[in-house]
């Protein structure tokens, strides 16, 4: 996601951002999950799109040059191609963690600015010049060890950054995220919370500027530097260049040593990519590399060492056997192999980076100056090796080598007062949960006309203060059906205090009428609100997470659709409670909390949490 990574100019402060991000992303100091059942991937999909745009079709290119016009096409694909397979990187990585909630998906959206150039953590918030990185939240651990618990207040939460690496705690990631230098402004824990209306954060520097990362990049350059310059002294000797004894044998310590360094670097590296649940496969080009360098590397140095203890045996007079002669030859030979495997594979990935317009990191140049030298020395090696058998019968060969809003204020309210009216206060916090709901796809997309007419349905009187925003004027509206007209305020109250998104039921009402006959209109309206009457506290009490009117009108629209499309409405009716109990199986499935799998205490906060089988 390099766009995340620009800098922005902004007309708003840091502090600003991260205000209006907590307003429409967190209610008061509750935590606000999103519910995704494990039959909608496409949702996640979806939003990942909205999160990582590709560009838009660019139609002015009249009046440019045949290359222009192939350059900018490359490039707009190029990048298309880039954030299809980041998007798909951030997706498994977020739909993996559906292992610790019942196969639901429970995640959450923050934001982490870094403002570079400010050395006062204190200060940065009041930044103006940012870059902007989202960040998936998910749940791992509730508090109490039944594992059907809904809070998970001081309980680890994972992590998963837009690079698509998995954090198993907040702790963890404000310590080994892969941010770029400066100080990072994200939400309190991770977490949007609005103390007496304004948002809680936390400010850190992040690892890329901590003296630890600064010494390492200094030991990466001069690493990589010495290996290079190691790595010419065997090419010299090679080409019959005169090199003295010394010369070469410091070459070869600082090749070692060189080469020794860049090994262990890449195994911290592979070691730290399984951590945070990153492809160590070597079809990933990253990984790959680091494989070569570790593989390289022990193979190289045993080689080296090998080759030395069998040179000083021969140099004692001492014989060496048939079969030590040709192991130590089969290792120098593979350590060639191996090492130019790795010049190539490193040459090729910085090939590819500059084409692509990539960044080339120390880590890369640190890998191809270690495979060189491995690869040089173990030439050499190998060719001195043969001359020593040639001169000496009972020596043998010797060798070695190496080488990451006001609105929704209302809606949270109106979800948070409903949560505690049927869990109650002595339960304590629990999270709020949100089910999502999308319309059904079954529709002819008839052009019928159906609109709404807003009022005088009734007399005008004080908006409930239980209503989402633009919810009241729904139920004071009509709509047309085959010149029928429904008034939506004979379905009742509770199913609009229910509504939490006001433009997407709606929406439903307005594709319902366009599509079906009044009477299966009005019969799918009365059987949500019978499921919203009869059905609803139970459910609520049982999953502990607010179900929508949307969501639940959704679900007997699908079941309708799917199952008695083509029958008459007089007949559908005779299904009515097949359908509210399809429907109420449904939501039922959605549970993220675990009833059979065996519940874990974690051993980093005061929670538990439980994993299944996906």
């Amino acid at each position: 996601m390099k766009q995340a990574e620009e800098i922005r100019m902004a007309n708003r402060t840091v502090r600003e951002v991260q205000q209006n991000f907590a307003e429409s992303l967190g209610y008061a100091e509750e935590i606000i999950w999103d519910l995704l059942s494990q039959e909608e991937a496409d949702l996640l999909k979806k939003k990942l799109i909205e999160l990582i745009r590709d560009p838009i079709d660019e139609t002015a290119l009249a009046g440019k040059t045949p290359a222009y016009i192939e350059k900018y096409n490359k490039n707009r694909n190029k990048l298309i191609a880039d954030n299809k397979k980041a998007r798909q990187i951030i997706f498994d990585a977020v739909w993996e963690q559906r292992k610790y909630t019942n196969r639901q998906s429970l995640t959450a959206i923050i934001y982490v600015m870094v403002v570079t150039g400010e050395k006062d953590v204190n200060r940065a918030e009041d930044s103006r010049t940012f870059s902007c990185h989202p960040v998936f939240r998910a749940r791992r651990c509730v508090t109490g060890s039944s594992g059907r618990s809904n809070n998970s207040a001081d309980c680890c939460n994972l992590f998963i950054d837009e690079t698509g690496r998995v954090y198993q705690n907040w702790e963890q990631y404000v310590a080994t995220n892969e941010l770029p230098a400066g100080v990072m402004v994200a939400p309190e824990k991770g977490i949007y919370r609005l103390v007496k209306d304004h948002v809680r954060l936390d400010k850190y520097e992040t690892p890329a500027g901590s003296t630890n990362s600064k010494v390492l990049e200094v030991l990466d350059t001069g690493s990589a530097v010495g290996g290079f310059l190691a790595a010419c002294v065997p090419v010299a000797a090679l080409l019959t260049l005169p090199v003295s004894g010394p010369v070469m044998a410091a070459a070869g310590v600082v090749g070692l040593a060189s080469a020794g360094y860049a090994t262990a670097r890449s195994s911290v590296r592979l070691v730290d990519r399984s951590q945070h649940e990153q492809s160590i496969n070597v079809t990933d080009r990253e990984a790959r590399g680091h494989w070569l360098g570790v593989i390289a590397g022990a193979v190289g140095l045993g080689a080296a060492g090998a080759t030395t203890a069998l040179t000083a045996a021969t140099n004692a007079g001492r014989e060496v056997g048939a079969i030590t002669q040709l192991t130590v030859n089969g290792m120098n030979i593979s350590s060639i192999v191996v090492s130019g495997t790795g010049v190539a594979n490193g040459v090729l990935d910085m090939i590819l980076k500059v084409q692509d317009g990539d960044d080339i990191t120390g880590m890369d140049v640190l890998q191809l100056s270690a495979s060189l030298v491995l690869f040089t020395h173990s030439v050499y090696n190998f060719k001195l090796a043969s001359t020593i058998i040639n001169q000496s019968p009972h020596r043998n060969v010797a060798g070695y080598r190496d080488t990451l809003s006001s609105r929704m204020r209302r809606t949270f309210d109106k979800i948070s007062k409903e949560t505690f009216r049927l869990l109650g206060n002595s339960q304590g916090k629990m999270d709020i949960i949100r089910s999502a709901n999308q319309m059904p796809s079954q529709f002819n997309d008839q052009e019928n006309e159906a609109h709404f007419l807003i009022g005088p349905t009734s007399q005008p009187r004080q908006e409930p203060s239980t209503y989402a925003a633009g919810v009241y004027c729904l139920q004071l509206s009509s709509v047309v059906i085959r010149g029928v007209t429904v008034v939506l305020r004979q379905y009742g109250t509770a199913l609009f205090e229910h509504v939490v998104n006001a433009e997407s039921f709606a929406n439903h009402i307005i594709k319902m009428a366009a599509n079906l006959e009044p009477d299966v209109f009005d019969f799918i309206m009365n059987l949500t609100r019978t499921f919203m009457d009869t059905m609803l506290d139970e459910l609520t009490s049982v999953l502990k997470f607010f179900i929508p009117t949307e969501s639940v009108l959704s679900s007997i629209l699908l079941q309708v659709l799917e199952n008695y499309r083509h029958l008459p409405c007089k007949l559908v009716e005779e299904h009515t409670g097949a359908i509210l109990a399809a429907v109420r199986r449904y939501f039922l499935s959605l549970n993220p909390n675990s009833y059979t799998d065996v519940v874990q205490k974690c051993h980093t906060c005061v929670g538990y949490f439980s994993i299944s089988h996906l």
